[in-house]
């Protein structure tokens, strides 16, 4: 793929919601999108709006919870795996 092409990339999401104030984004807290967000665009270099399937409330676990991106970076699929493995709290 060359670079320019935009791919729409899905996730399967799963976390321990301990700790978050659940999956949406939202000022001042720590939420599961946010952190996912911050760790994607560290490793495309451009401004990433995560879409997530559905939303949990703070406290709240997840296990294979589809969530997409878009991006134009040629990143192979098993590089964004291990990018977000290596840049995610456990």
């Amino acid at each position: 793929m060359s670079e320019g092409l935009t791919r729409n990339i899905r996730l399967l999401v799963q976390y321990d919601g301990t700790g978050f104030s659940g999956w949406q984004a939202q000022a001042g807290v720590r939420t599961v999108q946010g952190d996912v967000t911050a760790a994607l665009e560290g490793m495309v270099h451009h401004p990433v709006k995560l879409g997530g399937s559905s939303r949990t409330d703070a406290g709240v676990h997840a296990v294979g919870m589809p969530a997409n991106f878009e991006t134009s970076r040629d990143i192979p699929l098993h590089g964004f795996v291990r990018g977000l493995n290596c840049n995610l709290a456990d």
